[in-house]
C-alpha cells in the first residue's frame, strides 16, 4: 500500500512545472490524508486513490486555482534565468575548453618544427 500511495505522489510531483518550497509542503499536507486512506483500505489500488483524490492532473489543477499567481510567475521566470545562465555557462564552457585545444595543439606544432626528430649526415668521398 505504500508503494501504491508514494507512486500517487510521484506521479503528482512528476507534473509540477516547478517544485519550491510551497509545492514541497502542499505534497506533504496530501501525503498525511493519502495514508490515512490507505491504512482504512487494506487492499488498496492506484485506480481507487484516483478515484478518492482525483488523477494527478487534477490535483495539479486544483493545486494552480489555490496558489498565487504572482508566485507562479516568479518561479517560472526564475527558473526561465537559470536555464538561460546554465546553458551560457556550458556554452563558455565549451569554447574555452576548444580554446585550450587550440593552444596546446599549438605548442605541438611549434615543438615539433623546433626540434629535431633525426639528421641526415652525407658523407662524401673525395
Amino acid at each position: 500500500m505504500k508503494d501504491i500511495t508514494q507512486k500517487y505522489l510521484k506521479s503528482v510531483k512528476k507534473l509540477f512545472p516547478i517544485y519550491g518550497k510551497k509545492e514541497r509542503q502542499y505534497i506533504k499536507n496530501l501525503q498525511t490524508p493519502l495514508q490515512e486512506y490507505a491504512e482504512e483500505k487494506e487492499d488498496l489500488s492506484y485506480e481507487e486513490l484516483t478515484e478518492e483524490f482525483g488523477t494527478p492532473s487534477h490535483v495539479i489543477s486544483e493545486y494552480f486555482s489555490e496558489v498565487d499567481d504572482e508566485y507562479l510567475f516568479w518561479q517560472l521566470r526564475v527558473r526561465g534565468y537559470v536555464k538561460k545562465f546554465l546553458i551560457f555557462v556550458v556554452i563558455a564552457l565549451f569554447m574555452l575548453i576548444g580554446y585550450r585545444y587550440y593552444l596546446a595543439y599549438q605548442n605541438y606544432e611549434n615543438a615539433m618544427e623546433e626540434h629535431m626528430i633525426y639528421e641526415e649526415t652525407y658523407i662524401e668521398e673525395d
